[in-house]
């Protein structure tokens, strides 16, 4: 179950009050469309189904950022990488 179009549009207002940065990106991108799901248990297996696969992802690109940088849990490290190690370990900029 998603945000109805009137909250969707009614919060965004809101956000765009408090930060002028988030106004000027909704003055160029627009609102966005709201992603309404059907209510039931497809919808409910769906959004399961998509929390696992984005855990199993999430640790997956852990692992390799882990290996090419030879420790992802230090600062330095993770700083001291290039875009393109970081690209090989599957992040993006």
């Amino acid at each position: 179950m998603g945000l109805s179009a009137e909250r969707l549009d009614a919060s965004m207002v809101a956000l765009c009050a408090l930060e002028p940065a988030f106004a000027a990106a909704v003055a160029e991108a627009g609102h966005p469309a709201p992603r309404l799901s059907d209510r039931g248990f497809a919808t409910l297996l769906r959004t399961i189904v998509g929390q696992q696969v984005s855990v199993a992802s999430a640790a997956a690109v852990w692992r390799k950022l882990d290996e090419v940088v030879g420790g992802a849990d230090d600062p330095a490290r993770i700083a001291g990488a290039s875009d393109e190690t970081l690209r090989s370990a599957g992040l993006s900029r």
